[in-house]
């Protein structure tokens, strides 16, 4: 039973250009594979990422948050890539002005109001989750890593808590500026801040 039904100019996955899954096109230079392949890798050394292996209480609790994580995220990238190819047949006629808001068009096409509420609710605490990790490890790398360690050794646990928070507040008014660009995608952001 399907979910929702396709506009009148039924498209079908013949129908869809397979180079959009493709890493490889005539503009991908060597140097711009290599950098989309180190996303992958470079993924575990990011450092909200990196906060959560040192949380683990024991070494013996690894395998399980492994099998956790990479289950987790098969499942995240898997639904990524349904959304991208239902976004590219149900869109087929009329494309997207911005791709990046297939998800959220999809789930106004194809679940009653309440339900789609949900769903783009749950787009916003997925940003508000990313963005305060973010927030607490920029403001962290501010405090213990420049302030203290070059600027005030001798600093105390307040003062560094006031460092913090000035942080916290110069990083999100700096992210809020970069945000105000209209042209930026959130894959350039990202690729830029990656």
């Amino acid at each position: 039973v399907a979910i929702f039904s396709l506009p009148e100019t039924q498209v079908g996955l013949e129908n869809i250009d397979p180079a959009m899954l493709s890493l490889f096109n005539e503009n991908t230079t060597f140097i711009g594979f290599i950098s989309l392949i180190a996303w992958g890798l470079g993924y575990f050394g990011q450092p909200h990422i990196l906060s959560r292996f040192m949380a683990i209480a024991s070494p013996d609790d690894i395998p399980v948050s492994r099998r956790i994580a990479m289950s987790w995220m098969l499942l995240a990238l898997l639904g990524a890539l349904a959304t991208g190819i239902a976004g590219s047949l149900y869109f087929a006629a009329e494309p997207l002005s911005n791709p990046e808001t297939v998800f959220i068009h999809l789930a106004h096409a194809a679940f009653n109001p309440w339900i789609g509420g949900l769903l783009i609710a749950a787009i916003l605490s997925a940003i508000m989750s990313t963005i305060d990790s973010q927030l607490l490890v920029c403001s962290s790398v501010v405090t213990e890593d420049f302030y203290k360690k070059w600027l005030r050794p001798q600093a105390q646990s307040k003062e560094l808590m006031l460092v913090g928070r000035i942080g916290v507040l110069a990083i999100a008014v700096i992210a809020g500026i970069v945000a105000l660009n209209p042209d930026s995608s959130v894959l350039g952001l990202v690729s830029y801040a990656w």
